[in-house]
């Protein structure tokens, strides 16, 4: 069994890069800079916060915009909550399958 002090720490560091990557965004939000021409500046100030937007960058969810500036994909970020929803429910049917299965095979038994 795992140590819950371990577990603990994990989730305090998941939370802490969360809460990160949500204050960049809402630097990013607050400045509008929404698309390319109304990129903004941002310089990480820690290196857990370049990290994150090298990350987000990949993502396609925040992009450069030169010069130190940068912008939010609203576009990709809606695309991207639209693929996680949808694989959620897929596993959720096939979940669901599984135990109307398992119910059926149980009850002819």
């Amino acid at each position: 069994m795992a140590n819950p002090a371990i577990n603990a720490a994990l989730i305090a560091a998941a939370a802490k890069q969360h809460a990160t990557a949500k204050a960049i965004e809402k630097e990013l939000t607050d400045a509008a800079a929404t698309s390319a021409g109304r990129a903004a500046p941002f310089t990480p100030a820690s290196d857990t916060e370049r990290s994150l937007l090298d990350y987000a960058i990949k993502r396609g969810t925040i992009r450069e915009a030169g010069g130190g500036r940068y912008w939010l994909d609203t576009d990709r970020q809606k695309e991207l909550q639209a693929r996680a929803r949808n694989i959620a429910l897929i596993i959720t049917a096939g979940l669901l399958s599984l135990l109307a299965s398992l119910a059926a095979i149980a009850s002819a038994q």
